[in-house]
């Protein structure tokens, strides 16, 4: 079999989730390295689980604080701004380039001729600038407490949620949390895909 890269694997999974037949009583069932997966909705339990992960996480990175390098988003954005690295600036330009797209969508509905090449061009300017600043905003934010406390989270879903199938049965992928952060197969990244697609 032909080893894909995850950038192949994940391209895969962007047209599998347009595929309502996929998706049944709220699970999401894919195949995988010639075995097949499923991603079910979480239950209370597992949010519960996830909850109780999310909350231990932000507790402990608290505690160890500034002093360690952990710190609050709000602290960590005054932080950034010392290092001129204005987030709050960032948030304005996306709004002021979401105006744009705006007004500029509203044009190109307006049009009756042919002529909006330039338009569409420029559209796709303004987006692909507010993808960048989005993206160096969450470079820049994703060490924050908050934002590693819900990555904690999320993965816990991932965890709790993925199940392969062994002959008629359907089995936990990973038996604990630390077994799923230890696997270094490209498992974790497709079965966090489903579930965003499940949950969003």
């Amino acid at each position: 079999m032909e080893d894909k890269t995850l950038t192949e694997i994940l391209e895969e999974v962007k047209n599998n989730t347009q595929n309502p037949e996929l998706v049944r009583d709220n699970k999401f069932y894919f195949d995988y390295e010639d075995r097949w997966y499923r991603v079910n909705m979480p239950n209370q339990k597992q949010l519960a689980e996830a909850n109780l992960l999310r909350n231990k996480i932000r507790i402990q990175l608290a505690q160890k604080g500034k002093k360690e390098g952990f710190y609050f988003k709000e602290d960590l954005i005054k932080l950034l701004k010392d290092e001129n690295i204005d987030i709050n600036s960032m948030d304005e330009e996306v709004k002021i380039l979401r105006k744009e797209y705006v007004q500029l969508a509203i044009t190109v509905a307006k049009k009756k001729d042919n002529k909006i090449e330039d338009l569409e061009k420029r559209g796709k300017e303004i987006d692909d600038k507010i993808r960048d600043i989005l993206n160096k905003k969450a470079e820049h934010l994703t060490p924050a407490i908050e934002y590693q406390a819900e990555d904690s989270w999320y993965k816990s879903l991932i965890a709790n949620c993925t199940e392969k199938q062994i002959e008629e049965k359907w089995e936990r992928v990973w038996k604990n949390f630390n077994e799923f952060q230890e696997d270094n197969s490209n498992l974790p990244y497709v079965a966090e895909a489903y579930l965003g697609s499940l949950i969003n």
